[in-house]
């Protein structure tokens, strides 16, 4: 599946580049996710006030924002959180760049800038996945669980906003502990990771819905009762013909699988139940920009989000037909993703931007009637490979 379409990039990255000496470096990953740039004052090294720049939007993505009312001592011991890992990051970036230029020294100051930027973001998804350990992550579970957890969702907020809307609801007496794995666990900013579990064939959302569709068409008990919020979005015509869930929604829908699994284990979660929640709860590209803007534009085939951030690779879709050689079932099973800049670790917030086309052009393929020893159940499945690579 091959594409054209980085020349109006290459050259709007061209343009910010002649900006630096002066005001605002165009970093491809903070334009592409809407992160406005901060302006400072220039010095006399290009390269430095790019760094200083992407330092700033690691600040905003991390800062609690002064509107949302979060508890004054928590708030305190984010920002101090952060204070404390930001002088491994600006180290971490620093020499990042110095890769980037040892890897591409032909490249322009901009590309090598937006390799540094995608690896920062790829590091904001590794640190909410990683662990601090089985007590951590119960005090997270149970944070998560609290009943108001999602009663004050918030909207294009920040990511630090996000976590303090939860990690408010872990009890005072353990919130100390708490605070310092978290912030133990951004100490590992740019640390080589052990690779982490595969993310889930079917995401916490996609077996949630799953898991009341069956109920409501068998009739079966579900394993807890539907939250009255979750329960007046199903039965609402508007919010069914909606293509994309309120955010409070998706949270709504999560506690409730969270529980439903706690209460069905005993309060002990597997570790895979445990791995599709973090993953669920991880930041990507989409979670900042918006499943809109990986929205494949006019005749092409390759997803606009995608393209912008030059993520290349292949996806494996499993493919099922019924008898007749209908598509009744398609579900991504693999993928080789490559996104700049990110060459040690799985760019994890990255990896999914692929998924949807490569789902779409997979059941358009023109498929045959199965033969009959090829039936199991009465279906077929085969696997498709789709690449998609930049030119």
């Amino acid at each position: 599946m091959e594409s054209t379409g980085m020349a109006a990039l290459a050259g709007w990255l061209r343009r910010r580049t002649a900006q630096t000496m002066g005001a605002c470096v165009g970093i491809a990953l903070a334009a592409s996710v809407g992160v406005a740039c901060a302006q400072g004052a220039p010095t006399s090294d290009p390269a430095q006030d790019g760094l200083n720049q992407h330092i700033e939007w690691i600040k905003r993505a991390l800062r609690p924002s002064p509107n949302v009312p979060h508890d004054a001592e928590l708030r305190r011991s984010a920002q101090a959180m952060v204070e404390q890992a930001l002088p491994r990051m600006r180290e971490r970036v620093t020499l990042w760049l110095a890769e980037e230029q040892a890897h591409a020294p032909n490249s322009t100051l901009a590309v090598q800038l937006h390799a540094v930027a995608m690896r920062s973001y790829n590091e904001m998804a590794l640190w909410r996945l990683d662990s601090a350990g089985p007590e951590h992550d119960k005090r997270q579970q149970r944070a998560l669980s609290h009943p108001r957890a999602c009663s004050a969702h918030l909207n294009n907020t920040s990511l630090m906003d996000d976590l303090l809307q939860v990690w408010q609801w872990v009890p005072l007496t353990e919130r100390a502990a708490f605070l310092d794995a978290e912030a133990s666990l951004l100490q590992r900013w740019g640390m080589a990771r052990e690779r982490s579990a595969q993310r889930p064939a079917t995401t916490v959302d996609e077996a949630a819905w799953q898991a009341i569709d069956e109920a409501a068409r068998t009739g079966a008990a579900l394993p807890l009762a539907l939250p009255p919020a979750l329960s007046w979005y199903l039965f609402d015509e508007a919010s069914n013909a909606a293509t994309r869930r309120p955010a409070s929604i998706v949270c709504t829908l999560r506690q409730w699988s969270l529980q439903s699994q706690l209460r069905a284990s005993g309060g002990v979660l597997s570790d895979a139940q445990w791995w599709a929640h973090r993953f669920a709860r991880m930041p990507d590209a989409l979670t900042w920009r918006g499943r809109d803007a990986n929205a494949m534009r006019g005749d092409s085939k390759y997803p606009e989000l995608a393209r912008r951030l030059d993520v290349e690779g292949t996806v494996r879709v499993a493919v099922t037909l019924d008898a007749q050689g209908r598509v009744v079932r398609t579900a991504v099973v693999g993928r080789d993703i490559r996104a700049a800049g990110i060459r040690e670790q799985l760019p994890l917030a990255f990896e999914t931007l692929l998924d949807e086309a490569a789902v779409a052009s997979a059941a358009a393929v023109k498929t045959t009637k199965p033969e009959p020893e090829q039936l199991k159940d009465g279906h077929y499945t085969g696997t498709i490979t789709l690449s998609f690579k930049i030119q």
